[in-house]
């Protein structure tokens, strides 16, 4: 796990991009604090290894998680954010250049649920897109349960998200939840969308709308285009953003 300031993530996917990877996506996780987030991490990183007792998150934790998904080499960067009231201003902060968002409540647990619509309206003030946020019920290993499947699935409806149930402790459906999260950045990437950011062969990219663009091109700053020409120049390298 490693901190950052908010300082070192302004620049983070350009000073850590690795050549190895065809494609760097950036998610946030964030919800309530105990709703499960650090565990629903932890459990993506390590599928199979037991979970240690798990201190509630203070500002924001990272964890890289690298995948093959047809037959690209994708480095999923997973942002753990706290959910205390007090950390809320500095959570925001990180939601700059996130292409996916997991929005966790605890079924068991009736206030992490109704605090949903005020992580909504974060959403909402970054724009992001509506098919790249999940929303999930996490705990469903327990018993009682407060919140049920179809309330769930209604609220993400409401907001016009994906809904997933999971549970951290026992590693069900956290896998295929985030690895459909992972495809849905990957299809859902457009070179001209204006803002966006994707990390292509080591390279950062920025997207920006068709009326910016000329020859349907990407439009890089200054250092990044001196990368392009050489590797016109040598035959290599290319946009694979979507």
């Amino acid at each position: 796990m490693e901190d950052l300031s908010e300082d070192e993530f302004d620049d983070y996917d350009g000073k850590n991009a690795d050549s190895q990877f065809d494609l760097t996506y950036k998610a946030i996780v964030i919800g309530e604090s105990q709703v499960g987030k650090t565990a629903l991490v932890k459990r993506y990183k390590n599928p199979n290894s037991k979970l240690p007792n798990l201190l509630p998150t203070i500002g924001i934790d990272f964890r890289a998680v690298d995948k093959v998904i047809d037959g690209l080499k994708i480095r999923v960067q997973l942002w753990d954010t706290a959910g205390q009231e007090r950390f809320r201003t500095m959570t925001k902060s990180f939601f700059r250049g996130a292409r996916g968002v997991l929005l966790l409540y605890d079924v068991t647990e009736r206030k992490s649920f109704l605090r949903v619509e005020e992580w909504v309206r974060n959403i909402k003030d970054f724009d992001l897109d509506k098919e790249e946020v999940f929303l999930i019920g996490n705990k469903i290993d327990l018993d009682f349960r407060e919140i049920t499947y179809e309330e769930g699935k209604s609220l993400a409806n409401q907001y016009g998200f994906k809904y997933f149930e999971t549970s951290a402790l026992t590693g069900e459906n956290v896998e295929s939840t985030i690895d459909k999260l992972v495809y849905n950045m990957k299809d859902s990437s457009n070179p001209f969308q204006k803002g966006n950011i994707c990390v292509v062969n080591g390279q950062e990219w920025e997207q920006v709308s068709s009326k910016d663009v000329r020859n349907d091109t990407v439009r890089l700053n200054h250092h990044k285009q001196q990368q392009q020409k050489h590797n016109q120049k040598t035959g290599g390298g290319s946009c694979g953003c979507g």
